[in-house]
């Protein structure tokens, strides 16, 4: 059930934080990055679309310069791709929750 309030705060994070899609995802993602398989309570299909989504938002892995963290991996890959992506990947996450819901 765990897995299941991380989805949901993703969902929340996404309806309610400032910025564009990239931005909002990239917030979401951190929830969403949090889920391990055990917490999480739904079928083995959904647990391989957040594992999907999971890469794709975070490809280019993280910027780091003289040992500082520049940028994340979620706002690394988000840095160069577009806002209608995100918006995609957004809808993802709402669609997940809500077949977890049922």
């Amino acid at each position: 059930m765990i897995g299941n309030n991380r989805l949901y705060m993703a969902v929340r994070t996404l309806a309610t934080a400032e910025g564009d899609a990239r931005a909002r995802v990239c917030t979401a993602m951190l929830d969403v990055d949090k889920i391990s398989r055990n917490e999480f309570h739904g079928s083995s299909d959904l647990w391989a679309r957040i594992a999907q989504l999971k890469r794709e938002t975070s490809a280019k892995g993280r910027l780091v310069q003289n040992g500082r963290l520049i940028r994340d991996m979620y706002e690394n890959t988000a840095y160069m791709r577009l806002n209608r992506t995100y918006k995609k990947y957004a809808e993802e996450i709402l669609a997940i929750w809500l077949e977890t819901c049922k």
